[in-house]
């Protein structure tokens, strides 16, 4: 049975093996027939899900080995096409190292179009799918030539042509719209593309319409935008077939102009830069970026430069920043200040931008430095400063939010507008704008401050509140509440300043506003005031800047003032009014002093020039009264000025209609000076007893002065008749000078002297004084009619009032033919003889009644 069956089987053997062979030659025939349908067919088993070959043309020969005419490829993101692609293998292709050393590809067309895809992305990975497998080698490849490369992508306005070709296996060149090198290897077993590339930014942005519209806002700031965008940039590339990773060199040493603002700006370093296939995340690394820039050629802030140290600066970005399809996110960048040893810091957090045009970041500006680091001219200024500001920025499709709290504090502060030695300032704000409406605004601050000083000027501390509401920020509702405590200016003291203001702000352009103050217990050595009050009333604008203001000032007695300033002139007026509103002021310092009736009028201006104040000051009809004293219509007119040093005032011309003290002095002319607030009466005259007495260079305050009263041609006959003495008369007139000894007041006059002008007549006839002292001694009887050729007398005089006369007279007697040669001796307390030779009844009543006197009388005479 064996035997049989081993012949049956070599019998049916070699019957098939023809129709086998003929078999297999069928398959071949039938393979290669369907050779396209047949690759699409199997291809879609291996492929991925959403990747599929949709067209193919090839067939196979000799050499080339495959000549693809043409190779669709589709997936969800990308679509390749192949044209004209060849691969050659060689003559000895039997020998494997020969043909895989001689083996080249040729491809004419490539073109790859990225599509927008519009599915949504699952939320589950694939945890085996890894593009770069796509990328693995074998152990050698062939040489590769690409004549016609077109990439194309939706986010991109124009495709970008290159030609691929290999110098040698190791290496790729690229030439076209972007020229570099590149070399292939392998690394942990996937295929490795890295190389060099030139290029510029300008190249990205003309082939993308994203991009271009992404950056179209800032052209209008920037007017050398061609030439920004077109400087070279050197880049190191590493592609793995899933990330796409580079080195980017570049320099860039340009001005950049942003609307009259030239800022000189340098760019020298390396950015580093990774894309991420699966993902289209990009990754932009600009640690290692240096950027400098210059404001000193900046018109639009002149100002800055001028006042403060900050004209160079460098901008950082110190992490890794990313972009996708549709975000931003720039975790930190920073802009310092170069020339501060501890920098101001401008610090922007967080930036997430999307292509909606929604942003979202955080910022910080910090600054602590000494004031004359930060400061351009002031070589004598001292001080710390510390600024720490943080907020955040929140920009959606339909609103906007800004918000942020801001600090601002100085300590021990020396310059030459004053000293303080702290101070804080803090708010905090909210800005919203909704769609199609304007910006909301809201803030609420504070201000404190300890122990400010400016020359005479110290306050020992200020606090403010502040609080800003505005439906729009175009009118803005802004409250102010400020109180100083314990103010001092020279002799001047307050117990403090409360103020609560109310303004309105209307587009930031224009200012008004009103509000109230008050100063308590204001105190000097002369005087108190239990307060003053002040209304105030204010009006500005930004541009032309102007500041006006009328500030109306009421004293306690009801006395009032107005304070006028604009952006040039400070002016503070107080018009003619009744001088009985002194009486509570001036009766501190002159209790007995009463004004009764009179005007007066003050008018101070600052030019802003200097510091310094001129001044008018104007009084018309004062007559009042001291103790028992009469002032009869006094009238003063005269500029001073004030300054740090107090009232100045040259030569101020006064006239008075009388002084009463006992004796009546008119037509009294004076002029007085002011030399640091305390004055001084440079010359007075007086008509007096019929005469006229002159004094010059008093100084109306306690130093010691030896003053000299000159009395000239005063009547004797008058001067007898002031202790009525009747039957005594005298003719003819003296003169004399009386040396005043003034120390804190009055103190003595020693030894002045008094001579008759020319010969004069004494004449006694039934005075009952003197005839009691000729009784005792008949000798005096020579005197009863004397024809004197010489009368003297020495004259003395105590502070509490006691007057000596030594008094000399030389004559003749007509009657009795006699010589006469007398010398006596009188002592009188002048003090009493003065008091008691004045109006007894009520000295008020006494001017009034002169005063209407006299004004009816004038208008009589009209």
């Amino acid at each position: 049975m064996l035997v049989r069956f081993n012949k049956t089987f070599h019998y049916v053997s070699k019957a098939l093996l023809p129709r086998l062979i003929l078999l297999m030659f069928a398959i071949t025939l039938c393979a290669f027939v369907l050779r396209n349908s047949l690759v699409i067919w199997l291809s879609n088993l291996w492929l991925a899900e959403d990747t599929s070959i949709v067209c193919l043309d090839f067939d196979i020969g000799s050499d080339p080995f495959i000549k693809v005419q043409s190779l669709c490829l589709e997936s969800a993101d990308v679509d390749i096409n192949i044209s004209h692609g060849q691969y050659f293998i060689g003559s000895d292709w039997l020998s494997k190292s020969s043909y895989l050393n001689q083996a080249s590809v040729s491809i004419d067309t490539l073109v790859v179009s990225h599509k927008q895809n519009l599915q949504p992305a699952s939320n589950e990975t694939d945890q085996n799918s890894d593009l770069g497998d796509l990328w693995t080698l074998p152990e050698s490849l062939p040489l590769i030539t690409m004549d016609n490369i077109t990439i194309d992508s939706y986010l991109m306005e124009q495709p970008v042509s290159i030609h691929i070709f290999q110098p040698d296996r190791s290496q790729l060149a690229i030439r076209g719209d972007i020229e570099g090198n590149l070399l292939i290897s392998e690394s942990q077993g996937k295929g490795v593309i890295s190389g060099d590339l030139n290029w510029s930014a300008g190249l990205i942005l003309s082939k993308s319409q994203e991009l271009e519209n992404l950056v179209k806002p800032y052209k209008n700031f920037i007017n050398n935008w061609q030439n920004l965008v077109e400087s070279p940039i050197y880049s190191r590339f590493e592609f793995t077939g899933s990330v796409l990773t580079g080195q980017h060199k570049l320099s860039l040493n340009n001005i950049v102009n942003l609307q009259d603002c030239k800022l000189p700006v340098q760019l020298n370093g390396e950015i580093d830069t990774a894309l991420d296939f699966t993902s289209w995340l990009i990754q932009v690394d600009l640690s290692r970026l240096k950027s400098n820039f210059e404001i000193n050629q900046c018109a639009k802030i002149d100002v800055v430069n001028e006042f403060v140290k900050l004209d160079s600066w460098t901008l950082e970005v110190p992490k890794v920043s990313t972009f996708n399809e549709g975000s931003i996110h720039i975790p930190e960048i920073n802009l310092i200040s170069n020339t501060l040893a501890n920098p101001l810091l401008l610090a922007i957090k967080d930036i997430e931008l999307n292509n909606q045009l929604e942003a979202r970041l955080n910022y910080h500006l910090s600054l602590n430095s000494s004031i004359a680091e930060l400061l351009m001219n002031e070589q004598n200024a001292n001080g710390k400063l510390q600024i720490a500001a943080t907020g955040r920025i929140i920009k959606k499709t339909q609103e906007t939010h800004i918000n942020g709290t801001n600090l601002l504090q100085f300590s021990d502060v020396t310059t030459e507008f004053g000293t303080v030695e702290k101070a804080k300032i803090a708010f905090d704000f909210s800005l919203k704008k909704l769609a199609n409406s304007p910006w909301q605004a809201n803030a609420t601050g504070s201000i404190e401050a300890n122990d400010l000083a400016k020359e005479a000027l110290a306050i020992h501390s200020i606090s403010s509140d502040l609080k800003i509401d505005g439906d729009s920020i175009e009118q803005l509702a802004v409250q102010v509440k400020n109180n100083l405590q314990k103010i001092t200016y020279n002799d001047f003291a307050a117990k403090s300043l409360g103020s609560n203001l109310s303004l309105n702000i209307k587009d930031i352009q224009t200012l008004s506003g009103a509000g109230k103050s008050k100063l308590q217990g204001i105190t000097s050595s002369a005087f108190n005031l239990s307060h003053i009050d002040f209304k105030h009333d204010v009006n500005g604008q930004r541009q032309p800047f102007q500041l006006t203001g009328n500030h109306e000032i009421t004293m306690p007695s009801g006395l009032l003032a107005n304070l006028f300033h604009n952006e040039q002139t400070i002016t503070l007026l107080m018009p003619e009014q009744s001088v009985t509103y002194l009486n509570p002021l001036v009766q501190q310092f002159a209790p007995e002093l009463n004004l009764i009736t009179g005007k007066i009028g003050v008018n101070l201006t600052n030019d802003n020039a200097n510091r310094d104040f001129n001044g008018q000051l104007t009084i018309n009809g004062l007559s009042g009264e001291y103790q028992d004293y009469q002032i009869i219509n006094a009238q003063f007119d005269a500029p001073f000025r004030l300054d740090s040093s107090g009232i100045q005032l040259n030569h101020g011309k006064m006239t008075v209609e009388e002084i009463n003290v006992g004796v009546p002095m008119t037509q009294i002319e004076a002029k007085v000076s002011m030399l640091n607030t305390i004055p001084k009466l440079d010359f007075a005259e007086a008509r007096i007893i019929g005469g006229r007495v002159t004094l010059t260079d008093f100084w109306l305050d306690n130093r010691k002065q030896l003053l000299k009263l000159d009395i000239d041609d005063l009547d004797l006959n008058q001067l007898v008749e002031l202790q009525n003495q009747e039957g005594i008369e005298v003719s003819g007139a003296i003169s004399g000078d009386l040396p005043i000894y003034w120390d804190s007041g009055f103190s003595t006059i020693n030894q002045g002297i008094l001579l008759n002008d020319g010969p004069g007549k004494l004449k006694i006839t039934n005075n009952e004084a003197f005839n009691a002292i000729k009784e005792q001694q008949d000798q005096l009887a020579f005197l009863e009619n004397v024809e004197f050729s010489k009368l003297s007398s020495e004259v003395s005089l105590s502070d509490d009032g006691w007057l000596d006369l030594k008094i000399g007279i030389n004559g003749v007697n007509p009657d009795k033919q006699q010589e006469i040669n007398f010398n006596y001796s009188h002592t009188e307390n002048i003090f009493t003889l003065f008091k008691s030779m004045r109006i007894t009844n009520s000295v008020q009543n006494s001017i009034e009644k002169r005063i209407q006197q006299r004004l009816s009388n004038k208008d009589k005479n009209l």
